[in-house]
């Protein structure tokens, strides 16, 4: 069922509870109450579609995985130019503080370079470069892994890119990173909060043209 389906029915349930299921006494009740209901379930039904579902487990000490996914209400062209727009990714997401396009490989892959501020704790972000070898299937999928190894041992990952009709994309990430023991204490102590607040702004930056 499409999203849109979904908040209609969501509305002609409240509808036929509010005007027909109730005894006419107590409609004058039901009419004061609807709208409240409307705007709670319009609420409820948003915070589902779009806020990012973040999942980490530790397979192993010191190594952890990310999962997480989320909706935007933008088409798959708009996403995926937000993805691989590297040199702008600091313009659009203020955790990345650096991004440039290093080179072009051979192999088809490319090089970045990135300077990111982890909110690791509330008040004290910790900023760490990355050099990252980048592999993208268009509008499927974009493969990465760091490979300087001064702030992880091993980090790789993958975006991967859905198409929800026209008009929405469902965007998938996950990684599997090891801090080195500079980064161990911190990440342990709240392994989600970075991820959180990245993605969270990630979100936001793909509801409009980068």
């Amino acid at each position: 069922m499409k999203s849109n389906d979904r908040q209609s029915s969501v509305f002609g349930w409240l509808y036929k509870w509010a005007f027909e299921r109730v005894d006419p006494g107590q409609r004058l009740w039901s009419c004061l109450l609807c709208p409240g209901l409307f705007v709670y379930s319009s609420l409820l039904w948003a915070a589902t579609e779009e806020e990012p579902s973040v999942v980490v487990t530790q397979p192993a000490p010191n190594v952890y995985q990310v999962s997480a996914s989320f909706v935007v209400p933008s088409p798959l062209p708009t996403v995926w130019e937000c993805l691989t727009s590297y040199d702008r990714l600091a313009q659009n997401i203020p955790s990345v503080e650096e991004s440039r396009l290093l080179e072009h490989t051979l192999d088809g892959s490319k090089r970045l370079f990135q300077r990111l501020r982890l909110h690791v704790l509330s008040l004290i972000p910790v900023r760490v470069h990355l050099e990252l070898r980048v592999r993208e299937s268009p509008y499927s999928r974009i493969e990465f892994e760091e490979t300087r190894r001064a702030y992880f041992t091993s980090y790789q990952g993958r975006w991967e890119v859905v198409p929800l009709g026209s008009t929405r994309t469902l965007i998938r990430y996950t990684v599997e990173f090891s801090p080195r023991p500079l980064l161990r204490p911190l990440i342990h102590r709240s392994p989600t909060h970075f991820v959180e607040k990245l993605l969270s702004e990630m979100r936001a930056a793909f509801q409009r043209p980068c």
